[in-house]
């Protein structure tokens, strides 16, 4: 964007050991003012800016999306790693280097690889508590470093997903609203039932309160439980006075 700083690669003249990786030669320098040479020499930048000014124009910004800048920079950068015979420098790797490219999917592996092996290690020694439901790992964290924090979650007793599903005995012969009113006044739900809605398996509501459902599903109140659901089905129930959240999944335990 505008605002970026104008940069390419080059290699790092200072890291010249027998160490060197790739990396090292991939050294982002400013073109535009050159206020910023860290470490590179002045008349590096320049011979530099000049061939980049030829190529493209005076005072054009990089372009981190657009291929011929891209080559430019692997072109260059690849020279200056031949003269410093730093091996290994590819076009992926001056991409990563410009773009901040970071491998997903293998640095996230690798956490969690490593909390594994954490884990595991607490287990076999129990030199520390086990980890308890929750862990987060920033690898730039405000204070410049990795910082991994672990919470602990609560469970949610009205969870639609792991809160246990109740058991009702209903005759296959009651009728729906026969069953929703004994069900009301019996069930010790929390919160209570106000103005539930009963859908099936499937998702489809076969009774409610409130609003043109229940005048549509009206006619259903006469009709047998069993016209609706099989034996031992699923059915949810949400009510218009719970959090949107709140499903009490429940199995019709039909008896002829």
């Amino acid at each position: 964007g505008a605002g970026e700083s104008t940069g390419v690669v080059l290699a790092n003249e200072n890291a010249l050991d027998d160490d060197a990786l790739p990396e090292d030669c991939l050294y982002t320098v400013k073109l535009a003012d050159g206020s910023e040479q860290s470490g590179v020499k002045a008349t590096s930048l320049t011979s530099l800016k000049t061939a980049w000014d030829a190529t493209f124009g005076a005072g054009t910004r990089v372009d981190k999306d657009l291929r011929e800048h891209m080559v430019w920079i692997h072109s260059r950068a690849a020279e200056r790693a031949a003269i410093f015979k730093i091996d290994g420098l590819t076009y992926d790797k001056t991409l990563g280097s410009v773009k901040n490219i970071i491998p997903a999917v293998a640095s996230t592996n690798a956490v969690i690889a490593a909390a594994c092996v954490h884990e595991a290690t607490k287990v076999l020694s129990y030199c520390n508590p086990l980890l308890n439901t929750y862990l987060l790992y920033n690898g730039q964290s405000m204070a410049g470093g990795c910082d991994c924090s672990t919470l602990v979650f609560e469970r949610k007793l009205t969870c639609s997903a792991c809160r246990k599903v109740l058991v009702v005995p209903a005759a296959a012969s009651e009728t729906v609203g026969d069953f929703v009113a004994r069900f009301k006044a019996e069930s010790t739900l929390d919160p209570p039932m106000v103005e539930p809605q009963l859908s099936d398996s499937a998702g489809d509501v076969f009774y409610a309160s409130k609003g043109m459902l229940a005048q549509v599903k009206a006619a259903n109140l006469g009709q047998p439980l069993s016209d609706f659901v099989e034996h031992m089905e699923t059915v949810s129930i949400t009510d218009s006075h719970w959090d949107t959240e709140t499903v009490v999944k429940l199995k019709l335990n039909l008896s002829s």
